[in-house]
């Protein structure tokens, strides 16, 4: 039978045997095992994040592409919104410039008063 070093096990049983000689009571984060599930973890999570990046950027890449008749309809759908969010705004503006001279036209004019000096 052949038997090879495991860094594993060497690290495991270093940190058990330095704990049970300087009765050494070490917190969760601080064990090997912790460090090496989280260094795991980490690898899994840069994989996953690769693919999703992969991913949107093909999406990114399929839309940019559209035929022809889904641009023109798209162009279509954005110049009416344009045109009804201008419409609305142009009508707040003309609602507001009607407030304004309403109370304009309110405003009492006080007489001055001449002193003689």
């Amino acid at each position: 039978m052949k038997s090879s070093f495991s860094r594993t096990d060497f690290y495991q049983s270093l940190e058990d045997g330095f704990d049970r000689r300087y009765k050494y009571d070490r917190k969760p984060e601080e064990k090997f095992t912790y460090k090496r599930d989280i260094k795991a973890r980490k690898a899994a999570d840069g994989r996953e994040y690769a693919y999703h990046k992969k991913k949107k950027q093909e999406e990114r890449q399929s839309v940019v592409f559209l035929p022809e008749e889904k641009k023109e309809e798209r162009d279509a759908r954005a110049k009416a919104d344009w045109n009804r969010l201008k419409k609305e705004a142009m009508k707040h503006v003309s609602n507001r410039a009607a407030e304004i001279a309403a109370i304009q036209a309110s405003i009492i004019d006080f007489p001055t008063v001449k002193r003689d000096l």
